[in-house]
């Protein structure tokens, strides 16, 4: 996904046989004021917040944990590659070059945001996945996210 500036790894499909799991990296703009983001994540309409911010360490590298399930959108009827029902999330798709859009990869998606601070680089941390295979999902991102080094 170079042409948006991110990195994704994925996995799971679909109802089109795309990606359902994903684990990706985007660098947040150096004009973006963190705070405001977290923020504007918080008080986003699509999203239910599934408590509050935490503080989070992955590889080594601490970071702000905001978890949220993501709701349903029926008025999305899919086409172009983008699956009926999914949300597009505006605060993710802000991040991205080339007014890029963000949008779920199933409808009710459970999503994580971590914003990890990498030496005065923030990066977010976007896990994504269908809500019924979330946990089993977020393990094994976290074995896989533990090997990394900062």
């Amino acid at each position: 996904e170079q042409d948006a500036g991110y990195f994704a790894l994925v996995r799971g499909t679909n109802s089109l046989q795309d990606a359902s799991q994903w684990v990706a990296l985007i660098p947040f703009p150096a004009e973006q004021d963190v705070d405001a983001w977290i923020q504007q994540v918080r008080e986003a309409p699509e999203l239910t917040m599934l408590g509050e911010p935490s503080q989070v360490t992955v590889a080594g590298v601490s970071g702000t944990l905001l978890d949220a399930g993501v709701l349903p959108n029926p008025e999305n009827t899919g086409g172009s590659g983008i699956a009926p029902g999914t949300q597009v999330l505006p605060s993710v798709a802000q991040l991205l070059k080339n007014d890029s859009t963000w949008v779920t990869s199933t409808p009710e998606a459970r999503v994580q945001f971590i914003v990890l601070d990498l030496g005065g680089q923030r990066m977010l941390l976007y896990l994504e996945a269908p809500a019924a295979e979330f946990e089993s999902f977020r393990a094994d991102a976290e074995a896989m996210l533990s090997t990394l080094q900062p």
